[in-house]
């Protein structure tokens, strides 16, 4: 067991402070991970599990006094998830206020404050990190993966990408979403709206969204100006219009999303409203005392309890750079 700090008696007081402390460093943290994903209860018991569900077909031609043709929807993979318990705790023993720690002991809460919202983050975004390995959508393949195909139609979809953040791709990946289908094959309509980046991507992003001119090559962008014909131009600027841009009308407005949660520099998303990227409460963070018949110390700790997941990959789009 861990070496405690210590006092001599522990009055329902000192308890009290502690349990301020960390509820209110805890709620004081900025959260990421909140702004994006779906949050929801998870219901009763260990296990949630989910099937895909294709949609009907399309009508079909019918003669004079034909009967009229039924069909029926396609039951796809099911996905089962569970929740998973984390903790961490402290001890505390009579020398510590003996000693005048009182102060000193309030930072223990603090520091396990940071550490639950710490653990939050990390798993949230681990769906984006491990996307495109361990995480999988409904059919059982990486939610970013360039072999999915839908359960009705057997129409390929592709939302992998694999070049670095640029005109080029980023335009690719919009263009993946202007030729969606459903599980049927049939189209359907959903706008992304937000570029989920690295801390490094943000500059790359900025001109992306904002410049006026189109954006070069970010390996000319380093030389300086480029070539268009017989004139030189700063990156963002000349008579190429940045059909990136919102306000040029081509595609509807976006907003960049910059966590600092993604663990790889050149991987980037683009994501509709849409998504399924969904945390699941089974527990909040929650502090407990008690009393140590052993050692006379007091213990204390913070146990949490919730999952993750990503069901449907169609709504989002990811590269992990070149």
């Amino acid at each position: 067991m861990a070496t405690a700090v210590n006092r001599g008696s522990y009055p329902l007081q000192f308890d009290r402070e502690l349990a301020k402390v960390f509820y209110g460093t805890y709620a004081d943290l900025p959260a990421q991970w909140s702004k994006l994903a779906k949050v929801e209860d998870f219901p009763k018991g260990r296990y949630l599990s989910n099937a895909e569900l294709s949609p009907l077909g399309n009508l079909r031609a019918m003669a004079e006094g034909e009967e009229i043709s039924f069909d029926t929807p396609v039951e796809g993979h099911k996905k089962t998830i569970q929740t998973v318990k984390f903790g961490l705790g402290f001890q505390v023993t009579a020398e510590a206020l003996d000693d005048d720690l009182h102060d000193q002991l309030k930072k223990l809460p603090q520091s396990l404050a940071r550490s639950a919202n710490f653990t939050i983050e990390q798993n949230f975004w681990n769906l984006f990190n491990n996307g495109f390995s361990s995480v999988t959508g409904w059919d059982g393949l990486p939610v970013f993966a360039n072999n999915h195909s839908t359960l009705k139609s057997q129409t390929p979809i592709n939302n992998l990408g694999n070049a670095d953040l640029s005109d080029t791709s980023l335009k690719a990946a919009f263009e993946y979403f202007d030729n969606l289908v459903d599980e049927a094959g049939m189209p359907i309509s959903i706008k992304p709206d937000k570029l989920v980046i690295p801390n490094s991507l943000k500059w790359v992003a900025n001109d992306l969204l904002k410049a006026t001119g189109r954006v070069w090559d970010y390996s000319d962008y380093t030389k300086g100006l480029v070539t268009d014909g017989a004139n030189k131009y700063a990156p963002g600027q000349g008579p190429l219009m940045n059909g990136l841009n919102p306000s040029n009308g081509i595609v509807d407005g976006w907003s960049i999303f910059v966590s600092r949660y993604l663990t790889d520099d050149d991987a980037w998303f683009l994501i509709a409203p849409e998504h399924t990227f969904t945390f699941y409460w089974k527990k909040k963070p929650t502090m407990s005392s008690s009393d140590s018949f052993t050692t006379d110390a007091r213990l204390y700790k913070v146990v949490t309890r919730f999952a993750t997941a990503v069901w449907d990959y169609k709504p989002v789009y990811g590269s992990p750079g070149a």
